[in-house]
């Protein structure tokens, strides 16, 4: 049997679906289960390093794959490099930080034998075949991978999304993910891969070139399942789901009207673009808790320098909408995009403010590994930290100094505005 370790280093409160999505699918097929022996190791991505990988060496994987994002790539790395050093176990790592990715892994970082590039479950599969029959023999002909061979550096065309995502096998159906209301965000349910829109900070446009979906039905039955075993607290990941059209808004509205009593107590939020709120789609969103707004700026030329576009009657019209609902609407700004300066922010602020929110809240830009920004840097004088989580420095517009200034205004208004919201809500009950 081949022992094969899938690893994530979590953020506090949190736990990785796409591990249990990789075993599960490479499970599917028979020659995976009978001579390899799948384990999943998850620990906190702030635990003491040594026992992270004495922990990891104890049971004498064959192969470590390990999920990359930007909370955890720098400590990713220096395990990956001791379990390397410590034994002969391959090295694959996967996920976010490396998809699409500007930074060359392979040829900075000799202990990683194979990138999976893109999305990972029938990639994945592939390789534990090849692992099994070949002892990866036939690396060249698996697609959605980079590797190494012999000191020498190969990357294999891009592989084709899986058009059928219920092919992936659910871990809450399948009972291997246990059921746990302390997590952060609730129990994730993915409902939708991909996005529609191509904003440039953001990695989840160039992710993928299309957007499917997982069934309805599907939803449905995870969500009853975990319901039964008392969870209140979901985020459904999909970052158009509010923008959705009415057909499935109307579904989704049913799932959560069915499951839950109007009196019971749980906590559904949900991405939306105010400007496509209507009359005709505001109705299906009531069965929500809260509404994320990822407004950014107010001013049109910053939005096109971003890949986006602002409509102000639009975008009121569908957040004062959504107000109507009596639920929260937290809008969120970012700082530093190219474009904005300090008193151009300021007017995203108070346009922000004047409207009224739920919440605001205030992020630093990120020149994220993967995004469109990263194509940028030159066209906007971007300059970033290099090391994650790559916060932006200064840009042609918005000075260093001048950003510095624009987030620690930033950072107490936010703190401000919403401790003010928080106090007037606990005395107005």
């Amino acid at each position: 049997m081949k022992n094969v370790l899938l690893v994530s280093l979590n953020m506090s409160r949190e736990y990785c679906l796409a591990l249990t999505y990789l075993k599960l699918y490479a499970l599917k097929e028979s020659v995976v289960r009978e001579h390899v022996n799948i384990d999943i190791f998850e620990t906190g991505v702030n635990k003491h390093i040594v026992k992270t990988i004495v922990r990891i060496i104890k049971r004498r994987p064959d192969l470590v794959a390990f999920s990359c994002n930007i909370w955890n790539i720098t400590r990713t790395l220096r395990v990956a490099k001791q379990i390397k050093r410590f034994s002969r176990a391959r090295i694959i790592l996967g996920g976010q930080e490396v998809t699409n990715s500007y930074i060359d892994y392979l040829e900075t970082y000799p202990f990683i034998d194979i990138i999976v590039d893109g999305e990972g479950e029938s990639t994945f599969s592939e390789l534990l075949l090849d692992f099994v029959e070949t002892d990866f023999a036939r690396l060249k002909d698996i697609r959605g991978i980079q590797y190494r061979d012999h000191n020498r550096i190969f990357r294999n065309p891009p592989r084709p999304l899986i058009d059928d995502l219920n092919t992936i096998p659910s871990p809450y159906l399948d009972g291997s993910l246990p059921i746990d209301n302390s997590y952060h965000l609730g129990m994730m349910v993915e409902f939708s891969r991909g996005c529609v829109h191509r904003c440039r900070f953001c990695f989840e446009g160039n992710k993928y070139d299309r957007t499917r979906t997982f069934p309805v039905e599907r939803l449905r039955e995870e969500m009853a399942v975990m319901k039964r075993l008392g969870m209140k607290k979901f985020h459904i990941l999909d970052p158009i789901l509010g923008n959705a059209d009415p057909k499935k808004l109307k579904a989704i509205h049913h799932i959560i009207d069915t499951l839950f009593d109007h009196d019971e107590p749980f906590f559904i939020p949900v991405e939306v673009y105010a400007e496509y709120i209507s009359n005709k789609n505001v109705r299906y969103l009531d069965s929500f808790s809260a509404f994320d707004v990822g407004l950014q700026t107010i001013h049109p030329d910053v939005q096109v320098n971003i890949g986006r576009a602002f409509h102000p009657k639009k975008f009121l019209r569908g957040f004062r909408l959504l107000q109507t609902l009596g639920k929260e609407t937290n809008i969120y700004i970012l700082i530093g995009l190219p474009g904005d300066n300090f008193f151009r922010l300021m007017e995203t602020v108070r346009f922000v403010v004047r409207i009224n929110p739920t919440f605001i809240y205030t992020n630093y830009l990120l020149i994220l590994n993967g995004s469109g920004l990263r194509e940028d840097i030159e066209k906007f004088n971007i300059r970033f930290d290099p090391k994650p989580p790559y916060e932006i420095i200064s840009n042609r517009t918005f000075p260093e100094r001048e950003l510095k200034i624009a987030r620690l205004f930033s950072e107490n208004m936010m703190k401000a505005f919403n401790l003010n919201t928080t106090l007037m809500r606990k005395v107005s009950r």
